[in-house]
């Protein structure tokens, strides 16, 4: 029941939503589509789930998935044109065409971004916790509040992580 979903899942954002969308998913069964636009026609599938689900059920690369850190980040490292003060952009769509522009975000790390971003603002810069900066390794952070650790790798651009997304397995290599 609707309920019982809702108690696994309450410590997300909108859980009461997702807990009915999951509900009324799982009735599809085997039925689940398997293209885009048949996707994100579901009730509670948007343009992230339908290209992150393409992604890992199938191994196919349409888009880069924006959730709430990837949005954040895409304004406060300036990826993309965005307000004076970096705040994030309404609309997780026009932050994804953006992104997605050949000279912003290569097409070849579109399917590791979203899984390193959302890890990333998960575990260490955090919106609404204070951010563990004394660990993070991106150089041009403006909003730095601490002192890095001088014995960690410092990096310049995400092009240089070494990130490899294993679709079989699902890991990160």
């Amino acid at each position: 029941p609707e309920h019982d979903i809702d108690l696994l899942i309450r410590k997300v954002g909108f859980h009461k939503r997702k807990a009915k969308a999951i509900k009324d998913l799982g009735l599809l069964a085997n039925d689940i589509p398997l293209d885009y636009d048949s996707l994100i026609a579901l009730n509670g599938v948007g343009p992230k789930i339908a290209m992150l689900t393409l992604q890992n059920a199938l191994g196919e690369v349409r888009g880069i998935g924006v959730d709430t850190h990837v949005n954040r980040f895409a304004s406060k490292f300036e990826w993309i044109g965005c307000h004076k003060d970096r705040k994030p952009l309404k609309d997780a769509e026009v932050t994804r065409k953006l992104l997605e522009k050949e000279d912003v975000v290569p097409k070849y790390i579109w399917a590791e971004f979203n899984l390193l971003l959302v890890g990333f603002g998960q575990d260490i810069c955090t919106s609404n916790k204070i951010p563990k900066c004394d660990i993070c390794v991106v150089n041009n952070c403006k909003d730095r509040r601490a002192e890095l650790d001088p014995s960690l790798e410092i990096i310049d651009d995400i092009e240089d992580l070494d990130v490899n997304y294993d679709f079989k397995s699902k890991n990160v290599q």
